[in-house]
Formats: structure tokens, sequence, C-alpha cells
């Protein structure tokens, strides 16, 4: 095989003779960063007498399988992993409830722009959302953008830019910090709510 790369010609021969050699981490490290010719790779134990290497592929639509104890504890807890459709009962007093300062007048911002692929991302998951009862058409005479943030995964989530409602609520202060240390957790996160809509209600008596 022949061919030119940076002005540079380069010629590929096949061995007629072929004769593997098997090397240790420390000539591997040390070729790598001295430089070596093209080669072909094969890890193998110290015991196992290698005569010809052996490649292995492994399909992309292929996983591990998750032993049997998995399962069985899946199955053992089932309603822990079954999808929220219903919200919470009211709750007097314990309900989410947000509160204005005095003289806040309401506000209707202009919605962001989105590509038509994102736009029917953002109506499937808000369809999604109406179907299962977390969210409800609202007559509210505020009004905030959304946001479509793409993880890592892939997958979408909805977020609602509420800073400008943010500069006229009055802030509900919790003392987080004390409930942290008490319960010993080392670790915090914050829940999409949208996969949890049985943390909190929202009163029906507020304007938002």
């Amino acid at each position: 095989m022949k061919f030119t790369g940076n002005g540079r010609k380069f010629v590929l021969r096949g061995s007629k003779t072929p004769s593997f050699k098997i090397i240790n981490n420390q000539t591997l490290t040390h070729a790598i960063h001295k430089g070596a010719k093209l080669c072909f790779l094969s890890t193998t134990a110290d015991s196992y007498s290698l005569n010809v290497p052996t490649c292995y592929t492994l399909p992309s639509n292929q996983t591990d399988p998750l032993p049997s104890s998995i399962f069985l504890l899946i199955d053992e807890y089932v309603d822990m992993f079954l999808e929220e459709s219903t919200l919470p009962p009211i709750r007097p007093g314990f309900d989410h409830k947000i509160s204005f300062r005095e003289g806040s007048q309401p506000f209707n911002l202009r919605p962001y722009r989105f590509s038509v692929v994102h736009k029917d991302v953002i109506d499937r998951i808000v369809r999604d959302m109406l179907d299962h009862g977390i969210v409800q058409h609202s007559t509210s005479s505020f009004s905030s953008p959304t946001i479509l943030v793409c993880k890592k995964d892939g997958s979408c989530r909805l977020c609602v830019d509420f800073r400008r409602l943010n500069d006229l609520t009055i802030k509900d202060f919790r003392r987080l910090i004390t409930f942290v240390k008490n319960c010993g957790i080392c670790q915090r996160n914050e829940p999409d709510l949208a996969a949890y809509p049985g943390l909190l209600l929202i009163t029906t008596s507020t304007d938002s």
C-alpha cells in the first residue's frame, strides 16, 4: 500500500513470515514514548502461551447481563421503580406557596427561540406532564420562559427561567445546612421535579 502524507511518500508492506513477540508493560510504555512501528497488540496473561493473536469485538447493542440477584431485588421493590402518575393529596399548611412582595406587578416575558426539533421535544415533554397531571393549564398573569437543557445521556430536561419571578417573591428561608448536618448527608443533589411529582404540591390559592 502506497500513500502520500504531508508531502512524504509512505509504503506499507505485509510480512511474508509473520512472527509474534510477547512484550511486558514496561516495554510497551517505552515504545509508546519513544515511538514504534505500526503493529497489532493483544493483551494476555503471563502464563498464557500466545501463538496467534485473537481480536474480540462487542456489538454496541450488547451489554453485560445483570446478576440474577439484581433482578430479584428490583422485583421485590418494584413499587419504588414505578413512574408517578398522580399528585399528592392537599395538605393545608404544607403545600408550596409563592408569596409576592407588596406592590408586585405581573409580567409576561417573551419565550426564547428554539429550533423546530427542540420545539417538538418541548411539546412532547409538556404533553406528557399534562397527561400525568404534573402540570395543568394556567391562567396566571405571570409568564416565565422555558429552557431546554440537554443531558450527557442524550435526553432533554425542560427548565423554567424564574429569575424575574424570584425578584418579586418573598424568600422562604430554611436552614438546610443544619438539616444536612444532622442527617449525616455528605452529598446533595437537585432532583428533576418532573421526575418526582410526589415531592410537593403547589397550592391553588397562589397566582403562580
